[in-house]
């Protein structure tokens, strides 16, 4: 910003840089200027270096660090700071570089398409049948506002008489271009062809059905005269050996061997009816549904058992499980837990040790994890641990992974950092970025990831959310959607905020609170119930508020990690 011409002749003030007063002068400008005749004011650089981080000036504010290191050769915090801004400078670049990557890309694919519209154009116009039809498919996918191209297509179908994707085509034609009158006559055409092949086959329907009354008519008078010579022939014989023994239905077998003599009629009314279906004059369900009518209305009751007719068993289990999961497949359970106690150049902490063995006591007793145990691990053995994770996992495995240690928050990149037990205080070499852990989230293959963070600033891997809590009558539908679907969610002990390394019994509030949510769930639990358990009860016993999320870009797509109690 330029200096304004009004205060022009005023030098710039000390305020004008420490508050940015922009009104007179710009804050970069006011901080140069003063720092000419004031090079050994630290304040002045402080103010200047932090103006152009925020600014994200990364380039000048290099320029500035230098600049001021030169001065004050043994300050520790713009020797951090610089290093932290030649990372983000770097970052910056290497950003730049792939936008430009992605325009020439772009660019190159733009011809390619332009190329391949204008070939597959041409097929579709000047060639026939299924070859210039897939070449307008192609066309249009690449640009579907070209008339040509719908009626091209329109008239291939109506060459194959497919009239209706015939009419669909010249529809879109006419959308584009309602001044088209060739193509209003062809709709036109196959539109009346359309009605004439209706009324043809309605015609046809009719004179159909007449002659299916006529032969049904038929039928039943053939069926009369054979029920009465039944009829006749049966009161001639006196013994009922002309009863067919072996035509007998297994359904019916018992009944009618309980039959009395003066019962024949029934009798000559069932052979009646299996004869015509036997002719298939009737079907097969209206034989049953005539038979049964014949039984009912013989002994007022169903002689024969069928599935209708089985009486409820009310001793018999209605499942198994007493809370009806047991035919969901919650898949396998891998955990990885992670507690640094004794760093090499930080203050030691308290409980984390202690915190990370009895959730994997827990997991692996209780919850039927197989866990893999990391205390006190550097960077290399946290990083190693992760990546087998990642080779050896599949879509049947659901991994929790648990850290308790240090954490730090970098202010110019807003970005949060995992500290294990070989971190340096002013480098950040051996820190491991919340970017890293997101990574290897979107490379994992299991079909369900929950990170639990107990660690300062650990908030930065989430952000919060609001809670909704579920009837008791829904819980098994909503475990089955969950289920179903991907996910990637963390729970951290707190935002952007340091966290207490004790408070509870031998271990930290945050991890107290959980393990006291796993220890007394009785069945099965999502990770988003653990949260909603457990958020009161640290917010209430100490100065933290626990976030709960999901992992933006990683995958997730709506499911939870659910901890079953085994």
């Amino acid at each position: 910003m330029s200096v304004n011409p009004a205060y022009a002749t005023y030098p710039p003030t000390f305020s004008d840089c420490l508050m940015g007063n922009e009104e007179e002068y710009d804050q970069v400008d006011a901080c140069q200027q003063l720092l000419r005749s004031n090079s050994k004011n630290r304040e002045l650089h402080v103010a200047l270096t932090r103006t152009l981080d925020k600014r994200q000036q990364f380039k000048q504010a290099l320029e500035a660090y230098n600049h001021a290191l030169n001065v004050f050769p043994n300050d520790d915090y713009f020797f951090k700071k610089r290093l932290i801004t030649k990372s983000n400078f770097k970052e910056q670049q290497w950003l730049k570089n792939k936008r430009e990557d992605r325009r020439n890309e772009n660019k190159t694919s733009l011809k390619n398409q332009s190329a391949q519209f204008k070939l597959n154009k041409i097929r579709c116009t000047r060639l026939t049948g299924e070859t210039a039809l897939n070449a307008c498919e192609m066309a249009i996918k690449i640009n579907d506002k070209d008339s040509v191209l719908f009626v091209s297509m329109g008239d291939i179908y109506a060459s194959q008489q497919k009239n209706t994707r015939a009419i669909t085509a010249y529809n879109r034609v006419l959308k584009l271009n309602s001044a088209d009158k060739k193509t209003s006559k062809k709709l036109n055409k196959l539109l009346q062809r359309k009605v004439a092949v209706k009324k043809k086959k309605s015609k046809v329907k009719i004179t159909h059905q007449s002659k299916n009354k006529s032969t049904i008519k038929a039928v039943k008078s053939n069926t009369v005269t054979k029920m009465v010579s039944q009829k006749t022939a049966a009161k001639l014989t006196t013994t009922p050996s002309v009863i067919p023994k072996p035509s007998v239905a297994p359904e019916t077998k018992k009944t009618l061997l309980e039959l009395k003599p003066e019962q024949q009629q029934f009798l000559e009314q069932l052979n009646l009816l299996r004869s015509l279906k036997e002719q298939k004059i009737i079907s097969l369900d209206e034989y049953e549904q005539r038979k049964k009518l014949l039984l009912d209305s013989t002994f007022r009751v169903s002689s024969f058992s069928g599935p209708e007719n089985k009486q409820d068993n009310k001793d018999e289990p209605v499942n198994k499980s007493e809370h009806g999961f047991n035919h969901l497949n919650f898949g396998n359970y891998h955990a990885l837990i992670i507690g640094n106690n004794k760093y090499d150049d930080l203050p030691e902490l308290k409980t984390a040790v202690n915190d990370a063995t009895s959730l994997a006591k827990l997991l692996k007793e209780h919850y039927g994890f197989k866990v893999k145990l990391l205390l006190n691990a550097n960077r290399y053995e946290t990083l190693k641990a992760m990546g087998e994770f990642r080779n050896t996992l599949t879509k049947d495995d659901n991994l929790l992974i648990y850290y308790a240690g240090h954490g730090v928050l970098d202010d110019a990149s807003e970005r949060g950092y995992w500290l294990p037990i070989d971190a340096e205080r002013d480098f950040t070499s051996n820190w491991i970025s919340t970017a890293e852990v997101t990574d290897t989230l979107k490379a994992l293959q299991s079909w369900h990831v929950l990170v639990v963070a107990d660690s300062c600033y650990s908030g930065t891997l989430a952000r919060s959310i609001s809670i909704k809590l579920t009837t008791p009558e829904k819980r098994l539908s909503l475990i089955e959607r969950l289920l179903e679907k991907k996910s990637r969610t963390v729970i951290t002990s707190g935002g952007l905020e340091p966290v207490t390394d004790s408070g509870g019994d031998n271990h930290s509030v945050f991890s107290e609170a959980l393990l006291d949510v796993l220890t007394n769930t009785k069945d099965v639990i999502e990770a988003e119930e653990v949260f909603s358990r457990l958020r009161d009860n640290v917010i209430l016993n100490a100065d933290q508020t626990p976030e709960y999320s999901n992992v933006r870009k990683v995958g997730h797509n709506g499911g939870d990690f659910i901890f079953l109690r085994q």
